[in-house]
């Protein structure tokens, strides 16, 4: 199984062109989706996710990571490349993941500030307004920042890839594909 990570601030396009790829075969597993799934359902851990995200804040690595291994269990039995929308977040988190799966490759989307600010206010969610979306990019760049960092100097054997995420989506998407083929992931995808 092919593990691939779109990691980038929130509203760089992680969900889009993830869900582009997708139509091609690969598995996608939104992150940010599978947490507003579990606030909704009421489960034990719902209110502390409800309260972390309406404030801005990181999902507790062990949580998230715990949450995604399933997913990712459960997807590996149907598909053999599957793509982490914003996950992990943090070294820990990758720590966790990295101790189950292995990464095949991992997609940097970066885009500045106000261009992700000016993407976010534009949907219509309830965790998207200009004070929690300050708050979610300066966390993103204080930890994701870190986890990118730690896995370009300690981790050379997983591929990183920087996209400029103020492209157009399409030029961006073609760049995807033609990083997936250069890696050798692009006639992985599943059926």
């Amino acid at each position: 199984m092919e593990l691939i990570s779109f990691i980038g601030p929130p509203g760089s396009g992680k969900t889009t062109q993830a869900g582009l790829l997708q139509g091609f075969g690969f598995k996608h597993i939104n992150t940010g989706e599978l947490l507003r799934t579990i606030v909704l359902s009421g489960t034990g851990i719902s209110e502390e996710i409800r309260i972390r995200l309406g404030q801005g804040q990181f999902v507790p690595p062990n949580i998230t990571a715990k949450l995604v291994s399933e997913e990712i269990t459960q997807s590996a039995r149907t598909h053999s490349t599957i793509l982490l929308d914003g996950s992990p977040r943090t070294i820990r988190e990758f720590d966790i993941l990295q101790g189950g799966f292995l990464f095949a490759a991992i997609f940097d989307l970066d885009a500045s500030d106000e261009v992700c600010s000016n993407r976010l206010l534009i949907r219509n969610r309830f965790d998207d307004n200009e004070k929690i979306i300050a708050e979610r990019l300066s966390l993103f760049r204080i930890e994701t920042i870190d986890l990118l960092k730690h896995i370009e100097t300690r981790l050379p054997l997983i591929p990183l890839v920087r996209l400029d995420a103020t492209e157009p989506v399409q030029t961006i998407h073609f760049k995807l594909i033609q990083a997936l083929g250069e890696l050798r992931l692009w006639d992985n995808q599943s059926s």
